[in-house]
């Protein structure tokens, strides 16, 4: 089984104050990321597949994303909707800029979540626990199973925070990321966890399908 996580694409303009955008602020694509999730379908078009399973979070960037995917590659029906895959509740942070989050909770807090993946403590209050998050996306990976075969692809689109979870469920890979700097993926951007013989393996984390359209990476 091989699963490709997306993240969802932007949903701020050129013009738009940029904010956290956790659980409790539904906020819709705006047209560039429209033009994210055609580019992934492009990229599995250039490919010649088709992912066989796909599933989104609740939030209407997690649903729209994945059914502009399926309208550009004809496939019927609706995405399989899974709150597990959510994006974390972000709590006093949620709609605030990163300069506001640095003046109201301190930038080595800010810092803390953004390069390690720190939870905040005190007054932000966010929403569930690091490890209610890592046991709901473990038991999602887990129940994948149950939707696509060992031969077969899911693609899950989901959110920033979420995504840094999936680590969790490869030995060590949470940790490197950490070490290495490389726990953020970007809107649009994609990620590959393969299982071959119940092991599940990062294959690459991160990567603009862009790589894949232009014949410089396969999935």
């Amino acid at each position: 089984m091989q699963v490709i996580l997306s993240r969802h694409g932007n949903t701020f303009g050129p013009d738009d104050k940029v904010v956290m955008a956790g659980l409790k602020n539904d906020l819709p694509l705006v047209e560039k990321g429209g033009e994210q999730a055609e580019l992934l379908a492009e990229a599995f078009l250039k490919k010649g597949m088709n992912p066989d399973v796909i599933c989104c979070g609740e939030l209407k960037r997690h649903r729209r994303y994945a059914e502009i995917v399926m309208e550009k590659l004809g496939i019927p029906g609706e995405p399989i909707v899974d709150a597990r895959v959510n994006e974390l509740d972000y709590g006093g942070w949620t709609g605030l800029s990163d300069l506001e989050i640095e003046s109201q909770f301190g930038t080595d807090a800010l810092n803390a979540w953004q390069k390690k993946c720190v939870w905040p403590q005190g007054k932000s209050a966010w929403g569930s626990t690091p490890e209610k998050i890592t046991e709901d996306v473990a038991s999602f990976f887990k129940d994948l199973k149950k939707f696509c075969a060992a031969d077969q692809t899911a693609l899950v689109v989901t959110s920033g925070g979420t995504l840094r979870f999936f680590l969790k469920v490869v030995d060590g890979a949470y940790e490197n990321a950490i070490e290495n700097g490389t726990l953020k993926v970007k809107t649009g951007h994609i990620c590959k966890i393969s299982v071959n013989d119940e092991v599940p393996e990062v294959n690459y984390w991160n990567v603009n399908p862009q790589e894949i359209v232009d014949g410089k990476r396969d999935f």
